[in-house]
Order: structure tokens, then C-alpha cells, then sequence
């Protein structure tokens, strides 16, 4: 008996420090992420998005934490590598199932790209075994409602639903969302709704990616409701934006990419909505569009990921820019893949060429 009161001493002597040295090491490694995400927030919001990316990938080979997958899937993101940041999404969701964040995360990326359906049936799947968490309830509300509004859902500190950036054009005045644009082919100009800008003097644009510059309204073309904007200085885009040729016929498939006006100042990133070319009355009037909550100025694709028209939401409509746009069709012929684009692929590339058009 004395024997094994003497083993349970020794016993507990050696576990109770080791006890308490694992939750110093856990408190060290908790501080430890918390810092890099700090770190990542700070670059991507200041545009050092490969300085984010390093750090975040040394980290990862460090150690394993969730923290550290999703913030470079945040970072790929704000790279423009939406695929690569949604089969990352999908790799780190199929890991911790239960992880909301996890799961939160996948879901936006998959609804923002217009895969509404799988979307749903993720997040109904997670909330069978979590129906107590707000978040993904309210993400399917509005996936429902197909109007998807980053700015009502609350996350962890571990996520965020949309750029993080704090550029801001020096000097630039108290601004609003007016309407959404599409960057053309020249990296100069973007194409939009004439009826939201043609009030306004003091005009920005900024992409999907958080970038900005100055803009001025060029042309208008009033019997199309389009106005072209000139910017200040060139907006790189990843590929270049193609102005089709000639107008689908009605049941075509078409993508409609714009940005939610109850974004507001914030940045964010586009919208996809998949639709169904309608039938026009006539060439002039416009082409009837289907979904819901379609964006002013959203720019509308055809399968080859080239640019149709773009939306009139007051009247329900697409207007085709492509006949009054006759010089500016000059600056689109840059080379492109035949064929048709995935939709995930037309996505991305509206990461860099759909832009928020603000004003004062």
C-alpha cells in the first residue's frame, strides 16, 4: 500500500507540470496566431498581398491550425485566385465539417460565384447539426431571397466576407455606391449605367480586389442609358474584358456580375447570378432579364465569358452596349480562348474587371 502511495505521488508530480506546461504552450500558440492574423490584415488591407501570403504559408508548414487555412484562403481571394481559393475552401471545409467558420466561409465564396444550389444544400446539411448558429441561418435566408448582403452576417475573427482594405484615394470626399461598371478591354474606361453618374462630378471606381482611382464621365449615350467612364490612370485587370460581337439568342445561359448597392462604401466583392437571355420586342428595347435584385450597371457575359450588355434594373432589362459603342469595340479585340469559360472562371476574372462606381 505504502508502495503505491508513493507511485501515485511521483505520478502526480509528473503530470501536473506537464498539464500546466501544454495550456502555456496552447496560450503561446493562440498568441502566436493571433498575431499572424493581425499581420495578414494589416498587409491585405495595405495591398501586400504576397507578403501575407509567405507569412501565412511559413506559418502552415509550422504549425496546423485552422486560423492559418482560412486566412490564405482570404488572401487567394484578395489575389484574385478564386478558384484556388474555393477548392482550398473546400479542402479546409471537408476537414472541420464542424467548424462553422469553415463551413461559413466555403458557402459565401460558393453563393458569390452563383453556385446558389450546392451552396444551400451545404449550409442546410451543417445547420441540421448546428440549427442554433445565426450566421448560416441568415446566409440561407438571403440565398433564398437571392440577395446575399455581407454586411448583415457576423463572423468570427477569423473570417471576413469581403476585401480587407482601407485604400482610400487621398483626399477623396464622403461617398456612396452608385451603381455597379465593367472595366473594358484598354484598362481605361468602364461602361455603366448613365442614369446613376450623369448627376455626379467627383466619381471613383474601385474592383472587386479593393483598388481604386479617380474617374470622369467621357460619353453618354442617352438612348441606351450607358455612360463611359474615363479613368484617371490605368486599372491592371487579369484578363481582359471582351466586347461580343453579336448578342446570343434568347435561351442562352448569361452571367450577371455586379456589386449589391446595400454594400455601400464598403469594399466587396461581385455578385454572380446565373439567368436566361429573354426575348427583346425590338433591337432597341432592351432584353427582359429574370433574377431577382440584379445591380444597375451589372455587367452581363455570355458563355465565353464576353461582355453583352449590361443591366438596367429600373426598367428590367439588359441594354446592349455593343451597337453605340463603336470606338471603344476598337479596344477590345485582344486575344481570347475559344470555346466556353467554366463559371468559376468567369468569375474570377469579374474579380478584377467589375468595379463599384462611388460618388458624392
Amino acid at each position: 500500500m505504502k508502495n503505491v502511495l508513493i507511485f501515485l505521488i511521483v505520478i502526480s508530480c509528473t503530470v501536473i507540470p506537464a498539464i500546466a506546461f501544454a495550456h502555456e504552450h496552447a496560450i503561446e500558440m493562440q498568441a502566436k496566431i493571433k498575431s499572424i492574423q493581425q499581420d495578414m490584415r494589416k498587409d491585405l488591407s495595405e495591398g501586400r498581398t504576397e507578403k501575407a501570403r509567405n507569412a501565412l504559408e511559413k506559418a502552415s508548414g509550422n504549425f496546423h491550425a485552422i486560423e492559418i487555412e482560412l486566412g490564405l484562403i482570404q488572401t487567394l481571394m484578395q489575389a484574385g485566385e478564386y478558384r484556388h481559393a474555393l477548392s482550398a475552401a473546400a479542402h479546409t471545409q471537408a476537414e472541420h465539417p464542424d467548424e462553422i467558420d469553415s463551413t461559413l466561409l466555403y458557402a459565401w465564396l460558393m453563393a458569390i460565384g452563383g453556385q446558389t444550389n450546392p451552396t444551400t444544400q451545404l449550409i442546410e446539411a451543417t445547420l441540421a447539426r448546428h440549427p442554433e448558429d445565426a450566421a448560416l441561418t441568415l446566409m440561407l435566408t438571403q440565398i433564398k431571397a437571392r440577395q446575399l448582403i455581407s454586411a448583415e452576417i457576423k463572423t468570427s475573427d477569423a473570417i471576413q466576407l469581403k476585401p480587407f482594405t482601407s485604400a482610400r484615394i487621398p483626399n477623396a470626399k464622403v461617398r456612396k455606391h452608385l451603381t455597379t461598371g465593367i472595366l473594358i478591354n484598354d484598362e481605361k474606361h468602364v461602361i455603366t449605367s448613365l442614369t446613376t453618374v450623369e448627376d455626379t462630378k467627383i466619381l471613383q471606381v474601385r474592383n472587386g480586389l479593393g483598388r481604386e482611382v479617380n474617374a470622369h464621365i467621357e460619353q453618354i449615350f442617352p438612348t441606351a442609358n450607358i455612360a463611359v467612364l474615363k479613368l484617371d490612370k490605368p486599372l491592371k485587370t487579369a484578363t481582359k474584358v471582351i466586347l461580343a460581337d453579336k448578342t446570343p439568342f434568347p435561351g442562352s445561359p448569361i452571367y450577371i456580375i455586379g456589386f449589391t448597392p446595400a454594400t455601400g462604401d464598403a469594399a466587396d466583392w461581385p455578385q454572380l447570378k446565373v439567368d436566361i437571355l429573354g426575348t427583346a420586342p425590338s433591337a432597341t428595347s432592351g432584353y427582359p432579364i429574370h433574377v431577382k435584385k440584379a445591380a444597375t450597371g451589372s455587367g452581363v457575359f455570355n458563355q465565353q465569358g464576353h461582355l453583352i450588355g449590361i443591366v438596367d434594373s429600373d426598367n428590367n432589362k439588359i441594354m446592349l452596349p455593343l451597337d453605340p459603342l463603336t470606338d471603344y469595340k476598337k479596344s477590345s479585340k485582344a486575344p481570347t480562348a475559344s470555346g466556353k469559360l467554366a463559371m468559376d472562371e468567369i468569375y474570377e476574372n469579374a474579380l478584377s474587371n467589375a468595379v463599384q462606381v462611388l460618388g458624392k
